[in-house]
């Protein structure tokens, strides 16, 4: 589901869903992939279980996760649509150079015209996707103020990242305010008052 603004919801279950703005979902965020570019909100009660969530100026929740250890995975602070691009990017360049590899090789072997025409054609698309790397990866951190604010509890094995700066949860956590420390690559968590 693509919504163009805003986006509320009762529920989110068994689904992809990726939102331009803010998101409200007042119960639950189920066994899904949420994406929004705005803040995701949910109900006193709501909670996020055995999901993957992209919350790009951060998540307010009940709770996270399940005593029965369904994975969840949030992510604040980062532009989601960025991260997709920088990924793809590093995709192809790992083909390309698998490529550029195998080009070698055969010019051990016996060189011509139209392979180096290949190798030097290799070495561009390397060039460029480089040169659009370094201008995509300082964009993906877009928001280091985003926050995770969990009322409730976190328990072990739930992965938070703000930025680039992540933490797996190893004992529960209850009550909590988390935002990135991006000078020392760490979260910082503090009660909820």
């Amino acid at each position: 589901m693509r919504v163009g603004g805003r986006l509320e919801a009762r529920f989110v279950e068994n689904c992809r869903v990726v939102v331009r703005e803010n998101a409200f979902v007042e119960k639950a965020i189920l066994n899904s992939r949420f994406y929004t570019l705005g803040r995701l909100e949910l109900g006193e009660k709501g909670r996020i279980v055995g999901s993957e969530v992209w919350a790009l100026k951060g998540l307010k929740a009940a709770s996270l996760g399940s005593a029965a250890g369904s994975p969840v995975t949030v992510n604040c602070g980062i532009d989601f649509t960025i991260k997709q691009k920088v990924d793809f990017i590093k995709e192809r360049l790992r083909v390309l150079v698998a490529k550029s590899f195998k080009a070698e090789t055969m010019a051990k072997i016996k060189t011509s015209p139209a392979l180096e025409a290949i190798r030097r054609e290799i070495q561009a698309m390397q060039e460029q996707l480089l040169a659009s790397l370094t201008d995509l990866e300082p964009l993906v951190d877009a928001d280091p103020s985003a926050t995770v604010e969990i009322r409730g509890e976190i328990p072990p094995g739930v992965t938070i990242s703000i930025c680039r700066c992540s933490m797996t949860v190893s004992d529960t956590i209850k009550g909590m305010r988390l935002s990135a420390d991006p000078a020392n690559g760490r979260i910082v968590c503090e009660n909820l008052k």
